[in-house]
């Protein structure tokens, strides 16, 4: 499979269009509002585009965001921007914006993105001091992505988005059995701290036999 450039296939944080008016509605999006998980935008806020013009960063419909600084980047925060006010959004600074071009699908981005061994790759190129650490354009530029024909795109990331679903359902299902099992413990036992069914208290030592930190019962 062809590899090539990012930055011959995308944009790397393109300029702002001309054609925006200061009061002009768009989306604001602050870095909290992405999910690393979901890898989406949670919420976001609608504004002028001349409370947001100057000192964020602006993108359109179908941009990829890219968290560039530590610890966000490391995490996973990266989205596609969807939905927008009027097909325009500006957020957090610490944005790489990635749009693609004719030969690339934004979720094909997104994808290749998300990988744990590209964000380790970047993670190695940071720059700034220790907890300000931040990607630069260039490494994003020059990371070499995969090229099919864009009809293996899209039949790929329809395996992508399926095994993305089911990850998300299989953490979805662990979260709620964790919960699950601590809500049938306080109906059996109560909560241990406040004691309400009254059972008999008694230190581990006296009713059991410590060893190499395990408890042996007696």
């Amino acid at each position: 499979m062809n590899e090539i450039q990012l930055a011959d296939v995308c944009v790397i944080n393109p300029n702002v269009t001309n054609k925006l008016t200061p009061d002009m509605l768009c989306s604001f999006v602050p870095m909290e509002c992405v999910d690393e998980i979901q890898g989406s935008i949670t919420h976001s806020y609608v504004r002028s585009v001349n409370e947001v013009s100057k000192g964020y960063t602006y993108f359109t419909d179908g941009d990829v965001l890219f968290a560039k600084i530590t610890p966000c980047m490391e995490n996973g925060k990266c989205t596609i921007a969807n939905n927008l006010k009027n097909g325009i959004g500006f957020g957090s600074t610490e944005f790489h914006v990635i749009r693609a071009g004719k030969d690339t699908l934004p979720k094909w981005v997104f994808y290749f993105l998300r990988q744990d061994h590209i964000r380790k790759s970047l993670q190695r190129r940071m720059t700034g001091s220790a907890g300000q650490q931040r990607v630069p354009k260039e490494a994003i530029a020059e990371l070499l992505l995969p090229l099919p024909p864009l009809s293996e795109q899209k039949r790929m990331v329809a395996v992508l988005e399926k095994a993305d679903r089911l990850r998300r359902l299989r953490r979805y299902a662990l979260e709620l059995s964790d919960t699950f099992l601590q809500s049938v413990f306080l109906d059996m036992f109560g909560d241990p701290v406040t004691n309400p069914k009254g059972w008999d208290k008694a230190f581990i030592g006296e009713v059991g036999e410590i060893q190499g930190g395990l408890q042996v019962s007696t």
